[in-house]
């Protein structure tokens, strides 16, 4: 539960940064791209001690994965509001896709787990793959993720804005 509660608090603290972000810069790459890339980034490194105690030390073991999973979801509002913005003629389809994609991992992460699990008796192999797929994304992030200006749509207290 403690997770999900980081994740909720954090989830309104960091749509705030995002929103007040684009208010201050109007650019999208800084106010959701990095803010989406930094919460990925800080998200593996909560998982990084994992990879050197593993489940031997309960509480420090509770604290990271606490704070792992609530920094990893925090940025729900930069997706969210990335989909609306950058395809807002198709924006219920590309959320319905991202979350189609979050859906398949976390279905498919328990399999991994314990797969993982058996073969190593350690869950260290598991952080493993955590870590390494969250930053994959912010590689992936900061390479190919460019919203182009003309094409994103802000709609501002009623007006059109580019």
């Amino acid at each position: 539960m403690a997770p999900w509660a980081v994740a909720s608090v954090l989830m309104v603290a960091v749509g705030l940064l995002s929103d007040r972000i684009f208010a201050k810069t109007s650019n999208i790459r800084k106010s959701q791209i990095y803010v989406i890339a930094a919460c990925q980034l800080l998200s593996s490194i909560c998982f990084l001690p994992l990879l050197f105690t593993g489940e031997s030390n309960g509480t420090a073991a509770t604290i990271c994965v606490t704070l792992g999973v609530g920094i990893g979801l925090a940025n729900n509002a930069p997706y969210f509001t990335f989909c609306n913005m950058r395809f807002p003629s198709y924006a219920a389809q590309a959320t319905g896709t991202m979350i189609w994609f979050f859906t398949v991992g976390f279905t498919c992460a328990p399999f991994i787990t314990g797969y993982i699990m058996d073969h190593t008796s350690s869950f260290s192999g598991a952080f493993a793959v955590v870590i390494a797929l969250l930053l994959s994304a912010v590689l992936v992030l900061m390479l190919f993720a460019f919203p182009d200006k003309e094409e994103v749509h802000i709609i501002t207290r009623g007006t059109n804005k580019l």
